[in-house]
């Protein structure tokens, strides 16, 4: 399937491509198997794991197939990683986690990186409208109204305003907030919190639980937020501030 449909699309570069959707996947698999034995919750030999070892680029087309059946491909990327693993450390992967707490934690990667992309590019644009503006304050041109002619005005004027609206855009995705997404199976650690009580017999479990998620925030870079599940905002957000940059 090409992109001849999208135009546009490649604009993303190489953030939201299957290869970096998988990686992302993949990251969030590592970030809390690494939480889990940080507190232990799993060997300790899978502290600070690294799963990305264990795929490469020919295992997109595989998964993308196999997702046909689970409805995501989170199901046979689980059932990857632990046949490659080591014996100790592969029945640990993706404990406490569900399809969904992986891909929407995966998606709010990918989301993050091509806001800090736009957030680049749109410093750009307000430093060249600011010079256009400044260089052209006394350049008079005729402003319209519904197309009509109307009063003068100056192309530096019409610059600033361009730069305006470069700069909302800006920061509505500089107050973007990209939280990770780990809940279990209902949104309430529940898998994790039985975990916690088997094999810590902590006084809190589900404190214990919510130290594996705010761990596993930490590595991935992301806010740690309770679950979000159905509560879509994080991506309305997201899809607002991008729209933002397409707006005047």
């Amino acid at each position: 399937m090409t992109n001849l449909l999208w135009p546009g699309d490649h604009r993303a570069g190489e953030h939201m491509t299957d290869q970096a959707l998988l990686c992302s996947m993949v990251a969030v698999e590592s970030a809390w198997l690494s939480a889990l034995a940080a507190v232990g919750l799993a060997p300790a030999d899978a502290r600070g794991a690294d799963l990305s070892q264990l795929v490469d680029h020919d295992d997109v087309r595989a998964l993308a197939v196999g997702a046909e059946d689970g409805g995501n491909p989170i199901v046979g990327l689980v059932e990857l990683l632990r046949r490659r693993a080591k014996p100790t450390v592969g029945p640990w992967i993706h404990r406490g986690l569900t399809s969904q707490d992986v891909l929407d934690t995966a998606l709010m990667l990918g989301v993050r990186d091509v806001a800090d992309e736009l957030r680049k590019q749109l410093r750009e644009q307000v430093s060249t409208l600011t010079a256009l503006a400044h260089a052209h304050r006394s350049t008079a041109m005729v402003a319209r109204t519904l197309t009509q002619q109307a009063a003068p005005t100056t192309f530096g004027v019409k610059a600033a305003g361009w730069c305006n609206g470069v700069v909302d855009a800006y920061e509505r995705l500089a107050g973007l907030v990209t939280p990770i997404q780990v809940g279990g199976a209902v949104g309430t650690w529940s898998a994790t919190t039985e975990l916690a009580r088997l094999l810590t017999e902590p006084t809190d479990p589900a404190e214990k639980a919510e130290q594996v998620m705010r761990s596993a925030a930490t590595a991935l870079g992301l806010s740690a937020r309770a679950p979000w599940h159905t509560v879509r905002t994080p991506v309305t957000a997201a899809a607002n501030a991008f729209l933002g940059c397409t707006d005047g």
